[in-house]
């Protein structure tokens, strides 16, 4: 949560953005979408 990989919505703790460019990973659209990234 402090680096900023982590994030504590109603849902529970998702991952952010920072943290799928920080695996390599793509994003899934469904979570870029609800940030307006």
């Amino acid at each position: 949560i402090q680096q900023g990989y982590l994030q504590r919505t109603s849902r529970g703790r998702i991952a952010t953005l920072a943290a799928y460019r920080h695996l390599g990973v793509t994003p899934p659209k469904s979570d870029s979408d609800m940030f307006g990234s």
